[in-house]
């Protein structure tokens, strides 16, 4: 903020160590520990290289904020520089990622949105991509958001998921955006990180699923999937909403097939299943999305109460590779004991949907299936 005021700040950015949690697993607090004390100690000398004004701030955990009197493109330039450089620290791998502002105004905020940035842009394939954010107007986009949620401004396309046995379609995946005035139609990847940030997940949720409601009031032929936040599928406040919204609504809650998605397990997995048992024991469906990844699936199948597996879409790119083949086979034998049901997306070919049904997986997803539909499409048909 002092720099601010003399006029000194020029950009704000943020650098984080994105493996952190991994590295506290395997190494322990004293080598992590170490480890991020070296960091900063490498990135204050990579700093100071140019002899200009920079000063690094911890945020939270491995989260480092860096206000310097270098243009946006400069400190770009040198982050992408260091990451390239240090890709091992303390011979420990690490994975760094980060985001710079263009705009060096409210700066509590600008880090807020500094977040955001890399939420939506960095790829984990992509380690030395870093994107600027300009933040000069999020206020207003923030509020183009909240308002697009309010009025049901959703623009929906759905998936259509095939049953392999009979070549019916009666579940589709809905992909959903959001229509605003001035920033035009928005991906999940631009609006769910200002939803999360302004803890609107909850709204945001109960209003996806008030508008399916309405969609499948206007044809009985259909089932619709789509993911909803682990943070509201874990509280008892949404559950109860969602079971008056049902109600209300009037419609067989078993068309509804809510999508489940997390990286890591939930601590207090007992109270998670809890939960879920509500909202199955009421009628709705849990589908497990990409299954057999690096996330939570394979714990979840275990301990939750779980309808359907969306597997992963590495297995159809793979599936023609013996080991992936072979996992495949060994998850949908152990669905189908476990009596969830499977669903096997990207099939894109009769070659592969061939192979998946020799799999024997209960639906297919992909363009040999069939287009994106839309709401007039379902109801026509």
């Amino acid at each position: 903020q002092k720099l601010s005021n003399k006029g000194l700040l020029n950009s704000i950015s943020l650098i984080q160590v994105k493996n952190i949690s991994d590295l506290n697993d395997h190494y322990g607090y004293e080598k992590v520990n170490a480890l991020l004390q070296s960091f900063v100690q490498k990135l204050d000398k990579a700093l100071e290289k140019d002899g200009k004004l920079c000063i690094i701030g911890r945020l939270q955990g491995s989260d480092f904020v860096i206000g310097s009197v270098l243009s946006p493109l400069d400190i770009k330039a040198l982050l992408i520089e260091f990451q390239q450089k240090n890709e091992r620290i303390n011979n420990i791998e690490v994975e760094l990622a980060s985001a710079v502002s263009v705009n060096s105004n409210e700066i509590v905020k600008n880090v807020e949105h500094l977040y955001d940035s890399l939420h939506q842009k960095l790829d984990k394939n992509e380690k030395s991509d870093i994107y600027i954010q300009d933040i000069q107007n999020l206020s207003k986009f923030e509020q183009e958001i909240v308002e697009a949620v309010q009025s049901y401004n959703f623009l929906f396309t759905f998936k259509p998921n095939k049953a392999v046995k009979n070549d019916s379609v009666d579940i589709y995946e809905a992909i959903i955006k959001l229509k605003t005035k001035n920033y035009g139609i928005l991906n999940t990847k631009k609006y769910i990180p200002v939803i999360n940030r302004l803890d609107l997940e909850q709204t945001f949720d109960l209003a996806v699923i008030k508008w399916i409601c309405d969609l499948l009031k206007k044809s009985e032929n259909f089932s619709v999937s789509f993911n909803i936040s682990p943070f509201s599928l874990r509280s008892q406040e949404f559950a109860h909403k969602l079971f008056t919204l049902l109600e209300d609504e009037a419609i067989n809650p078993s068309r509804l097939i809510i999508e489940l998605y997390e990286n890591k397990v939930y601590h207090d997995i007992q109270k998670y299943k809890k939960t879920l048992n509500q909202i199955k024991g009421f009628g709705v469906q849990l589908c497990l999305d990409n299954f057999g990844a690096m996330n939570a699936s394979l714990e979840y199948i275990k301990l939750l109460p779980i309808d359907i597996v969306q597997f992963d879409n590495q297995f159809s790119k793979n599936l023609h590779t013996p080991s992936y083949k072979a996992t495949l086979k060994a998850f949908i034998k152990m669905c189908s004991e476990l009596e969830v049901q499977t669903i096997l997306k990207w099939i894109d070919t009769k070659e592969l949907a061939q192979l998946a049904k020799e799999l024997e997986v209960d639906y297919i997803q992909g363009f040999y299936v069939g287009k994106l539909k839309t709401q007039k499409d379902l109801i026509d048909e």
